[in-house]
């Protein structure tokens, strides 16, 4: 779907699934994407700091997005997301 999708917009599109182990080692680890679509299990305190800091951009952190910004640095290490109440 997505493939069709963003084909329509003129974008190539190679579609490749792995085993997790397989995805972490060749893909994430060394940030062979132009663009990831992967889903992960955070635990029950949600904290997302490995997901959107920005010192783990580089492996073994989580930060595939490549995402940086000093504010949300200082929110994710100061105030880990801990749930709607």
């Amino acid at each position: 779907m997505l493939k069709s999708q963003w084909g329509t917009l003129g974008a190539q599109v190679d579609v490749q699934v792995f085993e997790q182990a397989d995805l972490y080692q060749n893909v994430i680890r060394t940030r062979k994407y132009d663009a990831l679509l992967f889903g992960e299990q955070i635990g029950k305190d949600r904290d997302l700091y490995a997901f959107w800091h920005s010192s783990q951009r580089n492996a073994p952190g989580l930060n595939v997005a490549l995402y940086a910004n000093s504010k949300v640095d200082r929110c994710t290490y100061r105030y880990p997301f801990r749930g709607f109440d």
